[in-house]
């Protein structure tokens, strides 16, 4: 079985803590809750807040919202066209503080499967991402427009 480590931040892990009726400062089992799947950290974080069995429903509100699907192994993930994939990531890179998202406002994949990013000051680059996988699409759009 695959060990993965997520790097839940410290907020996060209170959370987890807190569940377990553990002390806020209790690190003890902090690298254990570090491989927790994030469906799992997900719901008992909203569960922690009272949200209980809502994650779905705020999964696919951010799907519909944001354009990007949080769930791989979903249907809806898998029915996700491409030009929504580069839209969610366009959206990804608004929500990160100006100098680390090159000041994104918006991405958009035409017919020609051209990704025009405009960014906030009006200018636009382009990335061709022709016949791309999801990974190539980002990794495409990072090294020939931002």
């Amino acid at each position: 079985m695959t060990n993965y480590n997520y790097h839940y931040p410290e907020y996060i892990l209170k959370v987890l803590r807190r569940r377990e009726d553990m002390e806020d400062d209790d690190k003890s089992r902090d690298e254990e809750f570090q491989t927790l799947a994030p469906e799992y950290v997900f719901a008992e974080c909203l569960e922690w807040e009272g949200l209980i069995h809502f994650e779905t429903k705020i999964h696919s509100l951010i799907e519909g919202v944001y354009g990007i699907a949080l769930r791989p192994d979903d249907l809806a993930y898998n029915e996700q066209t491409r030009e929504d994939f580069v839209r969610g990531l366009g959206n990804l890179f608004r929500a990160f503080p100006h100098h680390e998202s090159c000041g994104v406002k918006t991405m958009e994949m035409d017919e020609n499967e051209l990704v025009t990013v405009t960014f906030k000051g009006g200018g636009t680059k382009t990335a061709n991402v022709a016949m791309d996988s999801r990974k190539a699409i980002i990794s495409d759009i990072i090294n020939q427009a931002l």
